[in-house]
């Protein structure tokens, strides 16, 4: 019996069978499924992992740096939420007893809501530059700018310099948004897969419920 490798999205078109744990031959435990054809196929054909293997704890710590980019993207969009209140008084000095509270407050709103838009619409931009570009440039360029875009927020005094860096903080952090699944993939054979993206989906939980 030969066997043959299967590109991931090519396992829709064949009728296969319960997969099993691959034997010490194959690269990396990759999984091994049987076709309707009686060939064995070995899920995914990975060039990265095949070629250049990586021990298990290293792709370990690949998948958490990737956790914690996601986190920290979500976490400095949504998660100053927390303080909304405390932030409308100190960009518009109006207390909650004030009436103009609540058109201060719709005002703070768009920090958060721009952030989570931009993070939304950058994945538009990004999606064909990482397949244009590769991971690595993506990473550093978008993450780099990310970064800078914090810190100006941080450090912002006016409302329209502090609305300016978080709309670009959220375009810039969509491409984490895209490379996250994309990394796990490029990482981890088709049977480690979820268990991986699990991680990645639970760091990106919305912050607030972190905190509260």
């Amino acid at each position: 019996m030969s066997l043959v490798k299967v590109h991931p999205l090519a396992i829709y078109a064949f009728d296969i069978k319960r997969p099993t744990r691959s034997s010490s031959s194959l690269p990396l435990r990759a999984t091994r499924m049987t076709l309707s054809t009686g060939e064995d196929a070995l899920i995914p054909d990975m060039p990265f992992l095949l070629t250049r293997p990586r021990s298990k704890p290293y792709r370990i710590y690949i998948a958490l740096l990737v956790c914690l980019a996601m986190f920290f993207c979500n976490f400095l969009a949504a998660g100053p939420t927390m303080a909304i209140v405390d932030i409308t008084v100190d960009f518009f000095g109006t207390p909650p007893t004030n009436p103009a509270f609540v058109t201060s407050i719709s005002k703070i709103a768009y920090f958060f809501t721009s952030t989570a838009l931009l993070q939304g619409v950058g994945n538009l931009f990004w999606m064909p530059l990482i397949l244009k570009y590769g991971r690595r440039p993506i990473y550093i360029v978008s993450f780099a700018a990310y970064t800078a875009c914090a810190i100006w927020s941080g450090v912002s005094t006016s409302f329209a310099s502090e609305l300016a860096s978080r709309v670009l903080m959220g375009f810039f952090s969509g491409s984490g948004e895209c490379m996250a699944p994309l990394t796990i993939s490029d990482i981890f054979f088709l049977h480690e897969r979820g268990f991986y993206m699990a991680w990645v989906a639970s760091s990106s939980v919305h912050p607030s419920l972190l905190l509260t």
